[in-house]
């Protein structure tokens, strides 16, 4: 499970661990995942950390929740 928490609702590290203007790693790859215009892919440098969701207006690194959080 990865998260996108900037208001840190989830937990404050995983708000720290996310990166709003990140810069695609150069060893990214595209994971074929997509919806319309917004694609996800993993670089094997850290993909056990995180992904990259990338978009037309730029690109973002959401963390890896681990281990995995679920709610009730």
């Amino acid at each position: 499970m990865y998260v996108r928490d900037p208001q840190g609702a989830y937990s404050a590290r995983y708000r720290d661990l996310l990166v709003r203007d990140a810069t695609l790693p150069v060893d990214a790859r595209r994971t074929g995942y997509r919806l319309g215009p917004i694609e996800i892919y993993l670089a094997p440098g850290d993909q056990d950390d995180a992904i990259y969701v990338v978009a037309p207006s730029g690109a973002e690194r959401w963390p890896r929740v681990d281990p995995m959080g679920l709610c009730a």
